[in-house]
């Protein structure tokens, strides 16, 4: 018997929304059914709750969700030069539109599940008492036959959080930004002028744990491409 089930909707939800580590998020699922009904009906709401907590660290700031949202839409705008110096001027200024369609919100659910994947494998891997062994796996990526002691978001602070996901997230934009496909669509003196130097121009703190995410993809995948 599922004993979630006796429970209302408000109650499971409200249960979910303290658990932000989908690794334990798909454990509940897979051991209840109702939890996995009201997760898929859900996960908008969760989604919406997780990114407030994580806009209250750094007091709704926003950055952390531009930069979302900037990977998307700079995902749909290569080739694309009007429409990418558009959203490269929108994100400069924090002001990218939120996203209000489920086509938009299931591709942020998407990509903050994505992140938290490589958050868990790299603090698992940052923790582990023999790093150079736990280098020489892959991230694994996936929910399914995940290792017992595999680091979750919930053994995190709700800071911590935060400048994690803020630290995985600014990694990707700005390799976006740097992607040849996007740099060409812009004008090359306005691309020195407002984008070449981002990296270097980052809060010395924010820039410091770009470079630790760096180096975590460079040793996890640097074999591959060597």
């Amino acid at each position: 018997m599922d004993p979630f089930q006796q429970l209302p909707p408000e109650v499971r939800l409200e249960i979910m929304s303290h658990i932000h580590s989908h690794t334990t998020l798909w454990r509940l699922t897979q051991a209840s059914p109702a939890m996995w009904n009201q997760y898929v009906v859900s996960k908008p709401a969760l989604l919406k709750r997780f990114i407030s907590s994580l806009d209250q660290v750094d007091n709704n700031n926003q950055e952390l969700i531009q930069d979302a949202m900037a990977i998307i839409r700079f995902n749909e705008s290569m080739g694309n030069s009007e429409k990418t110096l558009f959203l490269f001027d929108r994100w400069l200024v924090k002001c990218l539109p939120l996203f209000e369609t489920h086509a938009d919100i299931t591709k942020l659910h998407h990509l903050f599940v994505r992140t938290s994947f490589f958050i868990e494998d790299y603090m698992t891997k940052a923790t582990s008492p023999s790093p150079t062994e736990a280098y020489r796996s892959l991230p694994n990526i996936t929910f399914i036959d995940t290792i017992n002691n595999r680091v979750t978001l919930d053994d995190l602070t709700l800071a911590e959080k935060y400048r994690l996901f803020r630290a995985f997230l600014k990694v990707e934009v700005l390799a976006k930004i740097y992607d040849p496909r996007l740099k060409d669509s812009m004008d090359k003196d306005y691309y020195r002028e407002n984008a070449q130097d981002l990296l270097e121009d980052l809060d010395s703190v924010v820039h410091e744990t770009v470079l630790c995410v760096y180096a975590y993809v460079e040793a996890s995948y640097g074999s591959i491409f060597a």
